[in-house]
């Protein structure tokens, strides 16, 4: 009020703000002294403190955005990695379950083929058994006409 009380009055302005005026937050100067030059006829001035003062909060909000993009990046990434360890878990285990299944089909075409093996070997031995017991009754049946010629002679 007090300038704006001086411009009414119309007294000229001072060229610097009075200490007492500036507001802590657009203050410099880590010694205690108020330092601030800020000229009412230098909008650049004014708009370059404006600048600093915001540029802390400027490079906060960056500093938490580039946080939250971070944070983002990597929940995206454990959802990925996540779903491609569920994939590869998937794909693993129908691997197994074919694996197993034409294991099993490898094994039962085994046997298969081995109870095959085996009933050709028993009809061979039952054909082999057939013809060694009509070799004998054929033996038999010549030993019999022997034994009957020399009877009859």
């Amino acid at each position: 009020m007090y300038l704006v009380e001086k411009a009414k009055r119309q007294e000229s302005l001072p060229a610097k703000l009075p200490p007492d005026l500036i507001p802590p937050s657009y203050r410099r100067g880590g010694t205690g002294t108020l330092s601030h030059t800020s000229s009412l006829d230098d909008p650049l001035s004014e708009h370059n403190d404006l600048s600093s003062a915001s540029k802390s909060s400027f490079e906060d909000k960056r500093r938490e955005n580039y946080e939250k993009g971070q944070a983002e990046l990597d929940r995206r990434r454990a959802a990925l990695q996540e779903q491609e360890r569920r994939a590869r878990e998937e794909r693993e285990r129908k691997e197994r379950e074919e694996n197993l299944r034409k294991e099993k089909e490898r094994l039962e075409a085994e046997r298969r083929r081995q109870e095959e093996l085996e009933l050709q070997r028993q009809k061979l031995q039952q054909q082999e058994f057939e013809r060694e017991e009509q070799k004998r009754r054929q033996q038999e049946v010549r030993e019999l006409a022997r034994k009957e010629m020399e009877r009859q002679r």
